[in-house]
């Protein structure tokens, strides 16, 4: 699993970083949303809802729920400065 998120966390940052250049994210936000989306993840495969046997439809569905986490931290981010 380490090796996992030494290959894919920097990609991982880089695509959310970039799709989301807008929202100024930090690493730190970016790290946190990794964990999170990673943690995600796993409660996912564990219940056997995802059964995933390619490396690469794995991180594509990390990527996505990253995405998902992103537009939430928006969110709360806009409703505690308002």
């Amino acid at each position: 699993m380490a090796v996992y998120l030494q290959k894919h966390e920097t990609g991982f940052s880089k695509i959310l970083g970039d799709a989301f250049s807008l929202t100024k994210l930090t690493n730190e936000d970016l790290e946190d949303i990794f964990q999170d989306s990673l943690l995600k993840l796993m409660e996912k495969v564990k219940g056997g809802e995802i059964t995933a046997s390619r490396d690469g439809a794995v991180f594509s569905y990390l990527v996505q729920v990253g995405k998902f986490m992103v537009c939430n931290f928006r969110r709360k981010r806009r409703n505690l400065t308002s």
